[in-house]
């Protein structure tokens, strides 16, 4: 892709944009160990950040000061074989500051050492602590609602599919980021000789390959795997959903969030123009960035108001 296609805004840090090389087992290791190592979210005057646990996996829990108007579980991205708990901060300390939201962010075992359901099951571990602690953390049961970028986006979404289908107590609604929902992407031949930004389709391949724990693309995978594979939406949550137009998820997360509407589930789409994956973290004070942020702020404050 040629960094033409790159909105203005994005074209100067996309040029020197690390991309992920995950063909080499080296590399991965570089990058999850440099994931791992970030410095922990500190406390500012109107959030406290505090540790905890659920069922054995460490979640990081932000605070507002004064009484939360709701919750959100966090679930970060890393294409499912990357990234931890501690990305995001600075993101999830503005839903706590700038929304009054509790957030927990959970950190989820990585593929392909832990493969499908593993990664599932603990973003679903969290949201039962969530459950479990709602009187101590001032927070109501019915209104916690589930978020997360990239691989974490698919996780939200297939999270939030189990739990409508399961769970006694729904999901208030989901909200994801350039969301990875769809493993027959990797099928597509228009998308064979096209090097996207930061995550490609070569490291998309092996991204679903890790975490699925077979070749992506099949003609069945376990349920709750890949959510662009369901097959009804009807009793799904109000979405949000982002996601920028040369970004190589923009075709499977603009047919979800057709899925979705066609089944009558609202579902807001904020499509950022020559946004490539991660375009937010690329430039954080663009002008699109800010407009893509606030889109969804307001969606969360009406999701908010409407309960």
């Amino acid at each position: 892709m040629k960094l033409d296609a790159v909105h203005p805004d994005f074209r100067k840090a996309a040029k020197y944009f690390p991309s992920m090389p995950l063909n080499s087992r080296l590399m991965r290791a570089v990058i999850r160990g440099l994931s791992r190592s970030l410095p922990a979210p500190k406390s500012i005057p109107e959030v406290t950040v505090s540790e905890a646990r659920a069922a054995g996996i460490p979640l990081l829990v932000y605070t507002p000061t004064t009484p939360p108007n709701g919750a959100m579980l966090w679930i970060h991205g890393g294409g499912y074989v990357m990234g931890s708990y501690r990305m995001n901060g600075p993101d999830c300390l503005r839903y706590a500051r700038k929304l009054k939201l509790l957030v927990v962010s959970v950190d989820y075992r990585l593929a392909p050492q832990t493969a499908f359901p593993g990664p599932l099951d603990d973003c679903a571990a969290g949201w039962q602590w969530m459950q479990d602690n709602a009187d101590s953390l001032n927070i109501r049961r019915d209104r916690i609602i589930v978020a997360g970028q990239s691989a974490g986006g698919g996780l939200a979404a297939a999270l939030v599919q189990k739990l409508c289908d399961t769970s006694p107590v729904k999901p208030l609604g989901q909200v994801l980021y350039y969301p990875m929902l769809d493993d027959r992407t990797v099928l597509r031949s228009d998308m064979q000789n096209l090097k996207h930004y930061v995550w490609n389709r070569h490291n998309n391949l092996l991204g679903w390959r890790a975490y699925l724990g077979q070749e992506p693309g099949g003609s069945s995978v376990p349920e709750y795997s890949v959510p662009a594979r369901r097959s009804h939406f009807e009793n799904l949550p109000p979405t949000w959903l982002g996601v920028g137009s040369i970004d190589l998820f923009f075709q499977e997360d603009l047919q979800y969030a057709e899925q979705l509407q066609a089944a009558g589930v609202p579902c807001n789409v904020e499509v950022v123009e020559g946004g490539p994956h991660a375009f937010d973290a690329m430039a954080p004070k663009s002008r699109l960035t800010r407009g893509f942020m606030l889109s969804q702020y307001q969606f969360i404050r009406q999701l908010l108001s409407s309960t």
